[in-house]
């Protein structure tokens, strides 16, 4: 018998490494900018807004039926964010908008009176003070912020007029509409972040209920 002829071996197709493209220049570039872009979001909390609200100390209304006066005892939750913004630079404002209204059952309650305040905040460099200003107020200045917040935001007195005095056995109620914004960034947060907001502490709304 004749033997059967070997088959000819099979030759293995030659291996080939997976070759991927160089990133280009203006890749490296772009995943560069949002390193720094997700790094620069992080100092975020500097900006004393995230972790900033109000803190209600006390709520009154004083005077007579005619002039009344709101008396409200403020405080930030964190001071020493401010007082470390203020130093950098920032200049701040605090609204505060009290409302008196008269509740009414089926209707929506009515406006007797109202007033809006302004007090703004900022550092004196030269002087190394905390100083806030009113607008129909002298400014408080003090070395210490915690000092200068006792004095004045722990301190304060809205003024309300009423010319048609008030009704025995109505019932009222007292709203004080309050909020934080920058008027001036520090200088070295605007320049190292590109999305920044006025508010630190949004508007917060406060409600006193009273029958006179």
């Amino acid at each position: 018998m004749t033997p059967a002829p070997m088959p000819e071996p099979r030759h293995a197709c030659p291996s080939r490494a997976l070759a991927f493209p160089a990133p280009s220049r203006r890749t490296l570039l772009a995943g560069f900018g949002l390193v720094v872009f997700l790094c620069l979001l992080g100092l975020a909390p500097l900006t004393c807004r995230a972790e900033q609200n109000f803190v209600l100390k006390g709520f009154s209304l004083g005077g007579t039926d005619k002039h009344l006066e709101v008396n409200l005892r403020l405080a930030a939750s964190e001071e020493h964010n401010l007082a470390y913004m203020l130093r950098d630079g920032a200049k701040m404002e605090m609204t505060c908008h009290v409302q008196f209204l008269r509740k009414r059952t089926f209707w929506s309650n009515e406006l007797v009176a109202e007033n809006t305040i302004y007090t703004r905040l900022a550092y004196d460099l030269l002087l190394r003070e905390f100083v806030l200003s009113g607008d129909d107020s002298p400014a408080t200045r003090n070395e210490s912020f915690r000092a200068l917040m006792r004095a004045t935001w722990e301190n304060l007195s809205i003024p309300l007029e009423n010319p048609g005095g008030l009704e025995q056995d109505q019932d009222y109620v007292v709203k004080a509409t309050v909020d934080l914004k920058y008027t001036e960034m520090p200088p070295w947060l605007t320049r190292s972040i590109l999305f920044w907001s006025e508010e630190i502490i949004p508007a917060t709304t406060f409600e006193l209920d009273l029958t006179y």
